[in-house]
């Protein structure tokens, strides 16, 4: 009988035994919590704000001239011997505010005179056209007999809208010389208009002495710009010519 009771003592043990090591290692252990992010030091490209985008060159208004290109401002003369012709853009013999006199014709005896009316540009890349300033046209007129036509038309002609001022024409004194005009009436909205030439200038002859072109300071064109006989006939008239560029 001891016997018995203590294999089944034994045997209780060794149960207990298995069940007490269930009990502690078959329980899974707990999930250890994640370590914290480490932390990074903030990128300088996101800390500095962005630069504002650069704005634009500002789109020009007006085309650029040409280099050598001048204002004009009207012109004025004599025809039909004591007729004045006045500057269509002042209604007198004078130029527009701001702008210079060329005196570049004419001599007593020979030629009545002539005077045309200019604006240097000194920066063609900021330039805006002058309050007064008129849309130069061409010119025409008549070389040894022969008629002269302006290069903006091919013909003894103004391009369309343009007008025609004649300053100077008299028989036996003068062959006919006519410069094409448009006045300008708003500087702020203004557009070249089509046929409008470029002007660079005029030379000739003043009191039987050569005058020169005073953008070029020589009896010359600028470059570029089309060198135009439109007046001059040996014992009538001295040449007078004149510098165009079409557009």
């Amino acid at each position: 009988m001891k016997k018995i009771f203590g294999i089944l003592l034994v045997g209780g043990l060794f149960l207990f035994g298995l069940l007490y090591y269930f009990l502690i290692y078959s329980v899974d252990e707990p999930t250890p919590p994640p370590p914290p992010p480490l932390a990074q030091a903030p990128s300088p490209l996101a800390q500095a704000p962005l630069a504002p985008a650069a704005a634009p060159p500002p789109q020009r208004r007006f085309p650029r001239p040409t280099n050598g290109s001048i204002e004009y401002g009207g012109a004025f003369g004599r025809i039909n011997y004591n007729k004045d012709v006045y500057n269509p853009l002042t209604g007198e013999n004078t130029c527009p505010p701001g702008f210079l006199y060329n005196d570049v014709y004419g001599t007593s005896g020979v030629d009545h005179n002539a005077t045309i009316c200019y604006k240097l540009i000194k920066d063609p890349d900021t330039w805006t056209p002058s309050k007064g300033s008129a849309e130069f046209g061409g010119a025409y007129g008549w070389v040894s007999g022969l008629p002269v036509n302006n290069p903006a038309t091919g013909r003894q002609s103004c391009p369309t809208g343009f007008t025609s001022s004649g300053v100077l024409g008299s028989a036996g004194v003068d062959w006919e010389l006519s410069l094409c005009y448009k006045e300008i009436e708003d500087p702020n909205t203004w557009v070249p208009s089509e046929g409008s030439v470029e002007f660079g200038g005029a030379y000739g002859w003043k009191n039987a002495a050569e005058t020169n072109n005073p953008h070029t300071n020589g009896r010359r064109c600028p470059t570029g710009f089309l060198n135009r006989e439109v007046l001059g006939e040996p014992g009538v008239d001295y040449p007078l010519n004149m510098c165009m560029r079409p557009r």
